[in-house]
């Protein structure tokens, strides 16, 4: 028996093909919206960074207390970690257990690998570049880099 206060719906089955026609674009507007989003899209930069700076009274300190003040400007925090010097500061990047995001570091004074003391040149091709002699291998692969 039929109630007649109820109104009578015909269900009928509906294809997959409609149900991708329907859908499709739909879901492939959403997918390439994410994907501009998050591909184009910057993070906030962070609200605390945490900078090597040098010894007390050092021009090294004198920067980095000028990039607190700008940075303060913006909202963001900086946290100063003094040390000895430039060594110090790569020694400190190149650790991955130290928790610093940036600092400080002379030019010239050292390489990565001088900061883990595990040299990547022998002292004997170092010593004589100090000289001003340069290895042949070294001074070919010099003149291809400037070609290009």
């Amino acid at each position: 028996m039929r109630n007649p206060l109820l109104p009578s719906f015909k269900i009928s089955r509906v294809s997959w093909r409609d149900l991708v026609v329907s859908f499709g674009p739909l879901l492939a507007l959403i997918i390439a919206t994410v994907w501009i989003t998050l591909h184009f899209v910057r993070p906030a930069p962070p609200s605390t960074i945490v900078m090597t700076s040098g010894a007390d009274g050092s021009m090294f300190e004198v920067y980095t207390g000028r990039y607190a003040k700008i940075l303060a400007q913006q909202g963001v925090t900086l946290k100063i970690l003094p040390s000895q010097g430039s060594l110090e500061n790569l020694k400190r990047l190149s650790d991955p257990t130290f928790t610093v995001d940036v600092g400080f570091v002379q030019g010239g004074i050292a390489t990565l690998g001088d900061a883990n003391h595990s040299p990547k040149r022998s002292s004997k091709r170092t010593a004589s570049r100090r000289a001003g002699n340069r290895s042949s291998s070294t001074s070919r692969a010099r003149r291809r880099r400037m070609r290009w």
